[in-house]
């Protein structure tokens, strides 16, 4: 019988910040996690990250008390923190998102736009292709398989790219996982907003998630001045 993990779900909307107010949340961040956020040519960009940061610190003081949070990350670039709870950071335009679990979670949000999804999906295995081509809605379907994926394969930890025909993600359990070091993985799909599609990947089966927003820039402007 499998466990029922709960989900907590956050995100931030990040297209009324200026460049003017964007140093005092940059003072929040430890001098690697600035590091990381500069790294980053564009402004958009900046932010994204700074705030993927700051959604993490929030949580761990809001839910456990923590600050002065120092957030690591592994060789394969997936931050953590040391202990028993896993997190996981997506963006999309201007909205940061971000799971977290008491299991291994990856979480990826897109907005959905124009791409080239018909020549993108021919990487798809055949069901998942079949999926989006039977759809009502075959842009919107095909946004709900490419989050799916994303969303597992960054709570396995490996890479997108070589593995996109690998696993299928039309159904809720990854049962087709050989790996020794593997189990089942389960995923669910979400929606944030109109025109965003979401979705998370834990270890074991899911029933309960939860999905807030944190209205900037209160909010976060007040864990700045805790953390």
């Amino acid at each position: 019988m499998n466990l029922i993990w709960m989900i907590d779900i956050l995100f931030v909307d990040v297209r009324d910040l200026t460049e003017s107010a964007f140093p005092e949340y940059l003072d929040c961040l430890t001098q690697t996690e600035l590091q990381r956020t500069m790294t980053y040519r564009f402004f958009t960009a900046q932010k994204l990250t700074a705030f993927g940061i700051l959604l993490i610190k929030h949580y761990f003081f809001q839910k456990y008390g923590m600050t002065n949070l120092v957030i690591m990350f592994k060789e394969n670039g997936k931050p953590y923190i040391p202990g028993n709870i896993s997190f996981s950071i997506s963006h999309s335009q201007n909205i940061t998102c971000a799971a977290f679990c008491e299991k291994e979670i990856g979480v990826d949000i897109e907005f959905r736009r124009t791409v080239s999804f018909k020549e993108i999906s021919r990487r798809f295995n055949t069901e998942e292709q079949v999926f989006i081509e039977n759809s009502l809605n075959t842009e919107k379907a095909f946004f709900y398989i490419w989050t799916r994926k994303e969303a597992l394969l960054k709570a396995m930890g490996i890479g997108f790219a070589q593995n996109l025909l690998k696993y299928n993600c039309v159904k809720p359990k990854i049962t087709n996982i050989t790996d020794a070091i593997e189990s089942a993985w389960y995923l669910q799909s979400f929606n944030l907003r109109d025109n965003f599609t979401g979705a998370v990947c834990i270890k074991n089966a899911m029933d309960e998630y939860t999905i807030t927003e944190l209205m900037f820039p209160n909010l976060l402007r007040k864990v700045c001045a805790d953390v």
